[in-house]
């Protein structure tokens, strides 16, 4: 099991994202700490709206956003002190029950773009980061019975995943082909890849993340909501790991613990925090290590009348460090060696 390393921060970190070797808390007035750990004071705010961060791949800009609001900037973080480029906006429509929706990645040209739902909580948009040109114009009908709610982008750009939810309301996801739809965007309005090949009919669908630019995981959770009447694709508090290439379900484990609506993903393994972080295996659902010392809200869905924050988590897959935010601290977790073994 990996070492956790505690570091005095004075205050509660609010955001947390890696910038090459440099952590970084954007909302937290940009104050940063290395590897080791050895912090460096912040002296840039954007105010109290905001609440969580993302990074692009280059590390060049961070996305604010309040999580269970409608407002969004996207900041370049170059140049000495962080600039803000523009802003984002999300319907008002259920965003105080909704978590944000909003991904940035790189697409396999090396433009770094942003996915969001600027116009219509049912549709989402990809523009380009800085500029905002959007990249998915045309018609649009968008599937007005799911909310999007939380977005990611494949590491290599390829594919797009949502996580979200229906009336009922239930949890599910869609799995999209982000090149494609640069060309043809109204593919961003249907079932998706995984929804239409092979849908989860009857389990509610938790969390999700990609391992790499072919594989999706999906986590379950205890709610049945179908009434088909037939066996559904995936049982209740599983991960099941489903080829984009392929077209099949590669697997399915069934998990012990809640998994909760994080889900990071770590070699061929993946991170889950609800109570505290979990390395888990999505071959077998065995718990690989665990840090119950490191405390967690445990939130179980990205949607809900009752707002339990997201955690606040940074991974550095490449050193292999979690930081985790704590009251008035920071938790450096030092992962196992990275799992490689598919599943």
């Amino acid at each position: 099991m990996g070492g956790t390393r505690i570091v005095a921060t004075g205050s509660t970190p609010q955001s947390l994202v890696w910038l090459g070797d440099l952590l970084v808390d954007p909302v937290g007035l940009c104050r940063s700490w290395d590897v080791d750990g050895v912090g460096r004071d912040g002296h840039m705010g954007f105010g109290g709206l905001f609440d969580r961060a993302a990074a692009s791949p280059s590390g060049g800009h961070v996305v604010l956003y309040a999580e269970r609001g409608t407002k969004a900037i996207v900041v370049d973080m170059r140049a000495s002190f962080p600039r803000v480029v523009r802003e984002l906006d999300r319907s008002f429509y259920q965003a105080e029950t909704s978590d944000y929706p909003v991904a940035v990645g790189r697409l396999r040209d090396g433009r770094e773009v942003v996915a969001h739902c600027p116009d219509r909580y049912a549709v989402v948009e990809i523009e380009e980061l800085e500029s905002g040109r959007r990249l998915t114009e045309g018609p649009r009908d968008g599937d007005q019975d799911i909310f999007h709610s939380r977005l990611e982008f494949s590491p290599g750009g390829r594919h797009l995943l949502s996580v979200g939810w229906l009336w009922g309301p239930a949890g599910v996801a869609r799995v999209f082909d982000a090149e494609r739809a640069l060309v043809e965007p109204s593919i961003l309005d249907g079932g998706g890849e995984v929804d239409a090949l092979s849908p989860i009919a009857d389990t509610e669908i938790t969390a999700g993340c990609l391992l790499d630019d072919d594989r999706v995981v999906l986590a379950t959770g205890v709610e049945n909501f179908g009434d088909s009447g037939s066996e559904p694709a995936v049982g209740a508090r599983e991960l099941a790991t489903w080829s984009l290439s392929r077209g099949t379900w590669l697997g399915h484990a069934r998990v012990d613990h809640p998994v909760g609506a994080t889900l990071m993903a770590y070699g061929d393994a993946v991170l889950t925090f609800a109570g505290h972080p979990r390395l888990v295996s999505v071959g077998t659902g065995d718990v690989l290590a665990e840090w119950p010392e490191v405390a967690v809200d445990a939130k179980d869905t990205v949607f809900g009348a009752t707002h339990v924050p997201s955690p606040v988590v940074a991974l550095h897959r490449e050193h292999g460090i979690l930081a985790v935010a704590q009251e008035c601290s920071l938790a450096l977790i030092d992962l196992p060696a990275l799992p490689t073994d598919p599943p």
